[in-house]
């Protein structure tokens, strides 16, 4: 199971049992608020029941699971009465669709609440100011047939992969705008936003990187609610394989884990259809794994299963870098970055290969 090689059965697996997690804590939080505050509705009682019987919950219950336990953190009454009825009405009204749901970031308040920590995080970690607004019908339609593509090359080439995505993904929210390229949250979990890919980009190989990459951080949070495979302390800080600033081993950790997925889906692909345009890309991930992977193994500390997870992607690593491709790769050229601005970094891949 702890392994960067994905299956469907696995990630659903990670997915229930943090599901399970997520009910009995709102199954806790209504309890605790029928106690404190004498209430005394079916409706509410009734709600547990319910719960118990939804095999995963949506976006919309994760953020409010969220925004009921701090207002009771907080003592916030009038908050906590807010929140236990938006949840009770959630579940009640819960539904989930067998496909993927593809539209442009909406106004819904857990959509609003994404929107704002996706700017708030992008602005404390580069002081940069995000844009995000929503994509217009025609942006929409050619996103959507795009996905779809991404999708479809996953089907035929990476078929484990799409199924863990199948798995974890519920909703892609799409967005135009500057600087933030994506963004997912444990507290909107089974959401991810995505922002539109420039002109100069091949937008069925963005889709590809941008959902994987999306979807591989909710797999981690899922297997990390099984087990928390990091222990070093939360103020500890180091090197980002895909960040300029110092990050907590928990950040460097998902970075690595995340790049590693790409690689190996662009890999899988670039080894089924022989398209050289994926060489690029697959140096660029693959560097980053490379950089990640030594600061993991010089600064982390594990559990067990952490260093299972680990030891994979050495496994995946070592895999990669001796495809013969690299011999005649152009390390020297002068390339441009992947997301159309900036150069390429490959440095690491090309000592590794040399």
């Amino acid at each position: 199971m702890l392994t960067i090689n994905p299956d469907g059965f696995t990630a659903r697996k990670a997915k229930t049992f943090q599901a399970e997690k997520v009910k009995k804590s709102i199954i806790y939080l209504v309890n605790e608020c029928i106690k404190k505050l004498k209430l005394q509705d079916e409706k509410i009682t009734s709600t547990c029941s319910l719960l118990k019987n939804i095999r995963e919950c949506n976006p919309e219950i994760h953020f409010l699971h969220y925004q009921l336990q701090t207002a009771m953190r907080q003592q916030d009454v009038s908050n906590t009465r807010l929140y236990l009825e938006k949840t009770i009405k959630a579940v009640n009204n819960h539904s989930l669709s067998q496909d993927i749901c593809i539209a442009s970031i909406g106004n819904t308040e857990w959509e609003a609440f994404a929107v704002a920590e996706a700017i708030r995080l992008t602005r404390e970690d580069c002081g940069r100011e995000a844009e995000i607004r929503p994509a217009s019908n025609a942006e929409l339609e050619l996103a959507a047939n795009s996905i779809a593509g991404a999708l479809e090359s996953m089907r035929n080439h990476d078929p484990d992969m799409l199924d863990e995505i199948q798995e974890h993904v519920l909703l892609i929210r799409l967005f135009a705008g500057k600087v933030t390229m994506g963004f997912t949250d444990e507290r909107i979990l089974g959401a991810m936003m995505l922002r539109l890919p420039g002109d100069n980009i091949d937008p069925v190989l963005y889709y590809i990187e941008h959902i994987v990459h999306e979807a591989s951080h909710m797999h981690l949070n899922c297997l990390m609610s099984m087990d928390p495979l990091i222990l070093n302390a939360r103020d500890e800080r180091f090197i980002s394989p895909i960040r300029p600033d110092p990050r907590p081993m928990t950040g460097v950790f998902h970075a690595t884990f995340v790049s590693a997925k790409i690689a190996r889906t662009f890999m899988k692909i670039y080894q089924s259809t022989k398209n050289a345009d994926l060489l690029h890309p697959l140096a660029e991930t693959l560097d980053e794994t490379l950089r990640g992977l030594n600061e993991i193994q010089r600064h982390a500390k594990l559990t067990s299963h952490g260093k299972a997870l680990i030891t994979s992607v050495g496994s995946f690593v070592k895999e990669a870098i001796s495809l013969p491709e690299w011999q005649m790769y152009g390390f020297n050229q002068c390339r441009s970055h992947r997301f159309g601005t900036g150069k390429t970094r490959v440095n690491d891949l090309y000592k590794a290969v040399a």
